[in-house]
């Protein structure tokens, strides 16, 4: 009985908010909306894209979306940032994205959508949507929180948390190790190492394979303390796909990826710059010798580098701005939509 009485709260404050908002948009005509985004259909990409856009310009959408919209991004964003298309209303002369991938094929936008992200090829009129991190993330405000926190004393030497599980082998088709085995190798390595080296390493998992964020011990705001904390995460591949979202929070908070996908990034991570690189279980053997022994300085110089990655091409203020000034130049934007293809 609470946990109705708490949802139809919920939705009575999301109506009412909503509700407030169309009512408030014709006050608002001198906020001209340079992108027009629409059509979000179960995908956990848009979520991004959105935060991207709206942190850098005004984006409208039409009022089915308004829900979505309402619901994944900061609610200060969602009130200064996103306008409502009215029925009466056109897109022209905005950037126009449309979501949907079913409807995307045959739309007139400014920008078709592709979702064939590791088969794309790279070419002059195509723009890449960056991986992301976990909605949640961008809710939450946790990228700026990261950035504020890249500067913390880090007691941890090498952290991972996430799921771990036969799936990710089962389903996995990309020519290199699978997250379960490389765990398992990591697991085999450090009942070889002494106390004070295990000591200096954190793995905490579930072998659950469902996509909630309940299922972990750690909930989001303390996972990105304890990835500040640390001077490594390790990022192996994720279920159906090389990507996992862990990778691009560490990369916000300065804490450096140790994986085997870093060839799979867009632009690629380059081992010894901006993370640790491995390929072979042997090589990923030498990474965590590697990384246990590395010195101060060393690991400065790698952190700085992943900084300067995801400043540079992940962090959503930087894409928006990248966006905007190259969409008009491009008619197609690859996204991930984490389906692998």
């Amino acid at each position: 009985m609470a946990m109705r009485s708490k949802r139809a709260v919920d939705l009575l404050r999301t109506a009412s908010i909503i509700g407030l908002k169309v009512l408030t948009e014709p006050f608002l005509f001198w906020l001209r909306a340079e992108v027009s985004v629409e059509s979000f259909r179960g995908h956990r990409f848009p979520v991004y894209l959105l935060v991207a856009l709206a942190n850098t310009t005004v984006v409208d959408c039409a009022w089915q979306d308004l829900p979505f919209t309402f619901l994944n991004l900061p609610l200060s964003l969602f009130l200064r940032n996103i306008r409502v298309r009215h029925l009466t209303s056109r897109p022209e002369g905005k950037i126009r994205v449309v979501l949907d991938t079913n409807a995307a094929k045959g739309v007139d936008a400014t920008l078709v959508l592709r979702c064939n992200y590791y088969s794309a090829a790279a070419r002059s009129g195509t723009l890449f949507l960056p991986y992301f991190a976990h909605p949640v993330f961008y809710r939450e405000q946790l990228h700026a929180w990261a950035r504020q926190n890249r500067g913390t004393d880090r007691a941890v030497r090498l952290f991972f948390a996430g799921t771990v599980s036969e799936a990710h082998s089962s389903r996995f088709r990309f020519p290199i190790l699978p997250r379960d085995r490389i765990i398992a190798r990591v697991q085999e390595w450090l009942a070889r190492r002494s106390p004070a080296d295990t000591g200096r390493v954190r793995l905490v998992m579930t072998n659950d394979p469902r996509k909630r964020l309940g299922k972990h011990s750690l909930w989001l705001p303390d996972y990105m303390r304890a990835m500040a904390d640390a001077d490594f995460f390790l990022c192996p591949p994720g279920w159906l796909m090389p990507h996992a979202h862990n990778l691009v929070e560490a990369l916000a908070v300065g804490t450096i990826p140790v994986t085997n996908y870093h060839e799979y990034m867009k632009p690629p991570l380059t081992p010894g710059v901006n993370c640790v690189g491995f390929r072979s279980l042997a090589e990923l053997d030498q990474a965590l010798e590697s990384v246990l022994s590395m010195r101060g300085e060393e690991i400065a110089a790698l952190r700085a580098g992943a900084i300067r990655y995801y400043d540079t091409y992940v962090d959503p203020e930087s894409f928006g701005r990248r966006f905007l000034q190259v969409a008009r130049r491009c008619d197609e934007l690859v996204v991930n939509d984490e389906s692998g293809a």
